[in-house]
């Protein structure tokens, strides 16, 4: 029988059986170091290069521009992910200012094309609303947002979720809220498909509403037209033709129940124009919730031309399927004026 040789002496079988196992604890011991050294180093190289490349995006843009400020980023997440963060981060583009406490970018040390981003802290800044740059806080107990990206860097979709969000504008008494916000954008083209949905918003902060401060929800499908001029701004986007189509909204409202598509853009005025169809339930209650909006004769020939349209299905509610309309600072349903639009930005 073969013997296993220490120098010049055999030894034992059960001393040998423990040599060996020695040796492959010592074995494993050294591949797992070698192993960790290897990939703390891959570690740290990735982190660089992502810092490097968080640099580089900061002045293309601002090359192209945009205002950009922040304080110490710092890395971490090691041994299995790579998390950037940004202390004070501000951005600035034409009208539009945001800025925050801290943001975060994590992804893999192996894929740079799949980026997730949190944000900590009250966000506030400027945005234009209906001709003037007011300030506005934006405060959630979640903002999270996720974006992927091809070789060439550019970006192909991004998700967002808030939730208890609480947007106040200068100048306005309360808050706008919302227990969930999403956000989803995906390209197409010269454009953006864009899926968007709100649940429990509350707009008292508007004041009184004809349709009550509760938004039970709020949801749209569609595309934007156009896109890449909206980091131009608003008026830049409509002034390149920038149009909304709107392939589903779905809103529930008060006594309203809505689902509508179409097309929508705005005019030199910043109001909207654009035309689509709507099937609406709670079309009487929310004719009578409207009264300040709407004239008493409207009102009447609106409620007799809705009433002649009505149909009925498995629901209670009777339903009515009619074209809607925005032309010269006005909302048609039908040929018969609904209410008056104001400018939007």
């Amino acid at each position: 029988m073969p013997v296993l040789m220490r120098g010049r002496k055999a030894l034992p079988p059960g001393r040998r059986d423990r040599y060996r196992a020695r040796m492959r604890y010592a074995f494993l011991l050294a591949a797992f170091i070698l192993g960790m050294t290897g990939w703390t180093g891959w570690w740290y190289y990735a982190s660089t290069r992502a810092a490097q490349s968080l640099v580089a995006w900061i002045e293309a843009k601002r090359g192209e521009g945009w205002t950009i400020e922040h304080g110490r980023v710092i890395r971490s997440g090691f041994p299995f992910r790579i998390v950037l963060s940004v202390a004070e981060p501000a951005i600035e583009k034409n009208e539009l200012r945001w800025s925050a406490g801290l943001a975060q970018g994590a992804f893999k040390p192996w894929d740079f094309s799949h980026v997730i981003v949190s944000v900590e802290g009250a966000q506030e800044g400027f945005a234009p609303i209906q001709g003037e740059r007011r300030r506005y806080t934006l405060e959630t107990s979640r903002a999270l947002a996720s974006a992927r990206f091809d070789a060439a860097g550019r970006a192909l979709r991004a998700d967002a979720e808030f939730l208890d969000v609480a947007l106040a504008f200068e100048g306005m008494e309360g808050a706008i809220k919302a227990a969930r916000l999403d956000i989803h954008l995906r390209e197409a083209g010269t454009g953006i498909d864009l899926a968007l949905a709100i649940n429990k918003a509350d707009v008292a902060a508007f004041g009184p509403t004809p349709l009550g401060p509760a938004i039970a929800e709020a949801a749209l499908q569609g595309r934007i037209g156009e896109a890449a001029r909206l980091a131009d701004g608003m008026e830049a986007w409509r002034q390149a033709g920038g149009t909304l189509d709107i392939t589903t909204l779905r809103l529930l409202w008060g006594p309203l129940d809505l689902a509508a598509n179409g097309t929508v853009a705005f005019d030199s005025q910043r109001r909207p124009i654009g035309a689509g169809k709507a099937k609406a339930r709670g079309y009487e209650e929310t004719i009578d919730a409207a009264k300040s909006l709407i004239r008493s004769s409207e009102a009447r020939l609106l409620k007799i031309a809705l009433g002649a349209l009505a149909k009925r299905d498995a629901d209670p509610r009777p339903y009515v399927e009619v074209p809607i309309s925005a032309q010269d600072g006005r909302l048609f349903i039908g040929p018969a004026p609904a209410a008056r639009l104001a400018p939007l930005y």
